[in-house]
């Protein structure tokens, strides 16, 4: 009587352990690489919003001689938008107020500006300017290493200091 050796079809721990680590490392790098396209796609949401406010404070100043700093008495509206205070508008999705977007305008130092905080109005994270009477734009990247590489993604070319502009 011979004996016949029946070998059982399947995979070995090792080969389990490598498939896993592969995975993980491609996790490792594509991950951040997803939030930054999403925050970027997130900042990019609000540029027509910030057009359409500039283009309101254009008519305005036209008008008036001057730019306001009041949303009030500029034609621009935000469906289910909420007024924080005459400066700024939060756009909230469902009942959260937390984390809503923010647009703000305002009118400091040697230029007036809508500023747009896609994460939130105190979140820390990257903001960005439009700057009226300068005609640019400008990336705010709150110091953070994941801000400077928003603001380089949008196309500044390096993020020096506070700001840098950039061209959508």
């Amino acid at each position: 009587m011979s004996q016949s050796k029946s070998r059982t079809k399947g995979f070995t721990l090792i080969e389990l352990l490598v498939v896993v680590l592969i995975i993980g490392i491609l996790a490792a790098v594509a991950v951040p690489q997803y939030r930054l396209a999403v925050d970027k796609a997130k900042i990019k949401s609000g540029f027509p919003q910030m057009r359409h406010i500039r283009d309101a404070e254009e008519a305005y100043k036209i008008a008036n001689g001057t730019y306001t700093t009041d949303f009030t008495e500029l034609a621009v509206d935000f469906p289910g938008a909420r007024l924080l205070n005459n400066n700024s508008v939060m756009l909230v999705s469902g009942t959260s107020s937390v984390n809503g977007e923010v647009y703000a305008i305002g009118c400091g130092g040697t230029y007036c500006h809508v500023t747009w905080h896609p994460f939130g109005y105190d979140s820390g994270e990257t903001h960005v300017y439009w700057a009226f009477e300068r005609d640019y734009w400008l990336c705010y990247p709150k110091g953070t290493a994941r801000g400077q590489k928003l603001c380089k993604s949008l196309g500044c070319s390096s993020v020096s200091g506070q700001y840098c502009n950039f061209k959508p």
